[in-house]
């Protein structure tokens, strides 16, 4: 049975953040022939949240790989050791920043004050982003981080409007052992535990479900999903993909605004 990953942010979601009726009745199509799952970099909850609105019912894999649910049961975990995340931690503490661990989420005191701070002060071009990772902030409420959560954490979320600042600190967290860093746009870095990603949600998922042979299916838009792309059999980019990410699909379909997803879910039946 073929395993279709999608990415959530910039793919299935349209600028304002919604499921359309087109690709919500593609998924639910897809679904009588295949195993449809989102895999996404937001938490397991928000993912399932956005998927109720549009009445859609798929396995999730949350935090860039590292959680795995269907139906509300946690299948599987990838955490940082308490050692590890305390190393990014203090390679973070001056920079604001939001960690999830599988059932929680986290921000750094001032989280908003400061966020706002570091886009003023940041890259001219970045400046527009704001508003959207305010808008996102605001649906994705979270607890103040304390010394004391920093176990079973599995990703670090941080917005760096910077180029210069953000490539300090990837060359940081680079000499921290059981790190990896990715990131869904310009200004966005994510910090996952080693063995953790989009492309190995495949296996685990196959595993998890006891599924049959069949062919592993990509649908993305950002160089988070480039270890999903290389783990598929068959990959489709959006029309706003990055132009790396589309130069690696086996096809470029529409873009998020524009049920993309649904074009993609179509030429894959076709094939």
């Amino acid at each position: 049975m073929d395993l279709i990953g999608i990415d959530l942010d910039g793919t299935l979601l349209d600028r304002d953040q919604h499921i359309s009726a087109g690709n919500a009745a593609a998924l639910r199509l897809a679904q009588k022939t295949a195993v449809p799952f989102i895999c996404s970099g937001r938490d397991p909850e928000d993912i399932q949240r956005l998927l109720a609105a549009a009445a859609v019912a798929v396995p999730v894999v949350g935090l860039n790989g590292a959680v795995g649910v269907v139906n509300g049961r946690q299948l599987f975990a990838t955490t940082f050791t308490a050692d590890t995340a305390s190393a990014v931690i203090t390679v973070l503490a001056a920079i604001p920043y939001k960690v999830y661990s599988p059932t929680a989420r986290f921000e750094t005191p001032e989280y908003e004050s400061k966020l706002r701070a570091l886009f003023a002060a940041g890259d001219a071009d970045q400046k527009g982003q704001l508003p959207y990772q305010l808008a996102y902030d605001a649906s994705v409420p979270a607890q103040p981080l304390s010394s004391s959560d920093r176990n079973d954490l599995t990703k670090f979320n941080v917005t760096i409007p910077d180029r210069r600042l953000k490539a300090r600190v990837i060359a940081s967290l680079a000499a921290v052992p059981g790190v990896v860093t990715t990131g869904s746009g310009p200004a966005n870095l994510e910090v996952i535990p080693t063995g953790v990603g989009k492309g190995l949600a495949f296996g685990k998922l196959r595993q998890a479900l006891a599924l049959e042979t069949g062919r592993n299916v990509a649908i993305g838009d950002s160089e988070n999903d480039r270890s999903m792309f290389a783990a598929a059999d068959l990959t489709f980019a959006m029309g706003n993909a990055t132009p790396a990410i589309q130069a690696a699909a086996t096809a470029v379909v529409a873009d998020h605004d524009r049920d993309g997803v649904a074009e993609a879910l179509r030429l894959w039946a076709l094939r």
